[in-house]
């Protein structure tokens, strides 16, 4: 691959870790959506690899999701920490 596919590649994974970073994504719509931003189903696929992109089968369709990603994220003790450091 040459530089500019790299590029390509890398831009994609970072657009991609934005739209997952709220929670599962139905995956036709990440792929209509990436294909909007110029981005091909080979680069987005080499991307959503490359971050380890999570496929979930959900009643009739896929959804994507980051590996790391919780749908409700529990509340960590050391952000009640955090806020009282800041007062």
């Amino acid at each position: 691959h040459d530089i500019g596919s790299r590029r390509l590649r890398d831009d994609c994974i970072v657009w991609l870790k934005e739209k997952l970073s709220d929670g599962p994504v139905d995956a036709g719509a990440m792929e209509q959506c990436a294909n909007f931003e110029g981005f091909s189903i080979s680069t987005l696929t080499r991307a959503k690899k490359e971050l380890g992109v999570d496929s979930r089968r959900k009643g009739n369709h896929w959804v994507w999701q980051l590996q790391d990603s919780q749908p409700n994220p529990p509340t960590k003790p050391d952000n009640v920490d955090n806020v009282e450091r800041l007062n």
